[in-house]
């Protein structure tokens, strides 16, 4: 399972170098995108999602809060998810923050790289176009995306 999901990995990797060179990411930002899933309680845990499959509801318990930690701690040491700009008040109310240009664009070559390894296919927006009421964006970081995403 951990030599199949780095498998997975280093494709991914290899398909956001692709895509974020085009769209003009800086280089040293690729090179290191998703280094944290090389963490080894990340790549556990991302690992053995291989094994459950995407029915994440009929996981075991302990393979869900894995997975959850796993997710938590990935996102919030990789800049380029837009979880990363959300601020959570005390109140309960949340508030998008822009997200910085080099990072939406990381953003989308993610997005690119995940749909081309998993599907074949390079294009993101059909699946942001189907879920954008799932991200919170800040409405300037959402027109720019929605840019990004046209010019693709």
């Amino acid at each position: 399972k951990y030599i199949l999901y780095f498998k997975y990995l280093v494709i991914h990797k290899w398909f956001v170098l692709i895509a974020g060179l085009k769209l003009k990411v800086p280089l040293w930002q690729l090179v290191v995108h998703d280094y944290s899933k090389l963490f080894p309680s990340i790549l556990r845990a991302y690992a053995d999602s291989q094994i459950y499959g995407y029915n994440y509801k009929d996981w075991p318990e302990k393979a869900r809060n894995r997975l959850d930690w796993a997710s938590w701690k990935h996102t919030r040491l990789e800049k380029h998810h837009f979880q990363n700009y959300i601020v959570i008040f005390d109140s309960g109310c949340q508030k998008a923050l822009e997200i910085p240009d080099n990072y939406l664009r990381e953003l989308v070559s993610d997005w690119q790289a995940a749909g081309k390894a998993k599907t074949g296919k390079w294009d993101a927006k059909p699946w942001y176009y189907k879920n954008p009421n799932r991200f919170l964006l800040h409405p300037n970081t959402r027109q720019k995306l929605e840019e990004l995403l046209k010019k693709l």
